[in-house]
């Protein structure tokens, strides 16, 4: 399922929050994952501000548009 068929929310302020670390970042992507819930792939800078990158996922994260 495509929340954003259209690509409407791409390019817009994407708002994350990971254990107290809040940042802000653009929106490009986003896929389905387990149990129907919406995961955001990270840049590799953005990633880096909230765990090393040899880390590979972090959860839960917070976001909204």
């Amino acid at each position: 399922m495509d929340m954003f068929p259209n690509g409407e929310q791409c390019c817009s302020t994407v708002h994350i929050s990971y254990q107290g670390i809040n940042i802000d970042a653009i929106f490009n992507n986003l896929f389905e994952a387990a149990n129907g819930s919406y995961n955001i792939s990270l840049s590799r800078e953005a990633f880096s501000q909230f765990a090393p990158l040899e880390v590979g996922e972090i959860y839960p994260v917070v976001w909204n548009l």
